[in-house]
């Protein structure tokens, strides 16, 4: 029995270690994608975001020029800044401009503004995703990268709820559906995984929290998989560069816009 734990324990150090081997295989293939960010100047939608720190999966924030950075509030429930030359996204580059804005309607930033765009963790706390797309791609260049990060919902307190269904995204945005939208509040409050979600405290403070969504932006409004999130991206004619599902919680995919 004893040889036999061994032999167990020595099988798991291999799994293990293929797993390590396989994780950084795949995310410096996928980081290949993001070279061409390199001295580039960006805007980011919700940031800083620990995922493209130099700590991170994806570390961005080391080789870009420059990254400004939108925000629906300027005391959000991740963060607190207000309007100006604030945003603090790395040690080693100057601060960029803070901008307070809706993300689905960011009318301060003038069309093709930035070579490129990073989202992370954004995308399912926004009723419309399309009409964020769609917003986000105008603020891009042409031939500009949109690096969009959504949650991998099996690891998350999401993991009892349904994928979204692609027709609904479409109708979303065919009604012009606002960020005031409580379509999910019921599905929300009952499929949330409250065991494995240690943002709250219990049920009192998630119902209020959800009922007070438009103030927090702290819902998921919508679940994603790879495949919904890139035919969304698809969708707004924008040109797939890669995807990569990075565990536990990131679902990345790289595109690119090749028109207006």
């Amino acid at each position: 029995m004893y040889k036999s734990i061994k032999r167990f324990l020595r099988k798991s150090d291999i799994l293990i270690k293929i797993n390590e081997l396989w994780v950084y295989r795949n995310r410096r293939i996928f980081s290949k994608s993001l070279i061409e960010l390199a001295n580039k100047q960006g805007v980011e939608i919700g940031g800083p975001s620990q995922v493209f720190s130099e700590k991170g999966p994806l570390p961005v924030y080391s080789i870009i020029k420059s990254l400004n950075n939108v925000n629906f509030s300027n005391n959000t429930f991740w963060s607190s800044a207000d309007e100006g030359n604030n945003f603090h996204f790395s040690a080693n580059k100057p601060n960029g401009m803070q901008i307070i804005s809706d993300a689905v309607s960011i009318q301060k930033i003038e069309s093709s503004s930035y070579d490129f765009l990073l989202a992370s963790h954004v995308i399912e706390h926004i009723a419309n995703p399309i009409k964020a797309i769609l917003e986000w791609k105008r603020i891009v260049k042409i031939n500009g990268l949109l690096v969009i990060i959504a949650p991998d919902m099996r690891n998350t307190y999401d993991r009892k709820r349904p994928i979204t269904e692609f027709s609904h995204i479409v109708k979303d945005y065919n009604e012009n559906v606002g960020e005031n939208d409580t379509t999910h509040f019921e599905e929300v409050m009952k499929l949330h995984d409250l065991s494995v979600d240690n943002t709250i405290k219990g049920i009192d403070e998630h119902i209020s929290r959800t009922s007070h969504n438009f103030e927090n932006r702290i819902l998921h409004h919508h679940t994603f998989d790879k495949n919904l999130l890139i035919e969304i991206l698809k969708h707004c004619d924008l040109k797939i560069i890669n995807s990569q599902v990075f565990r536990p919680y990131h679902i990345a995919v790289v595109a690119r816009k090749i028109n207006d």
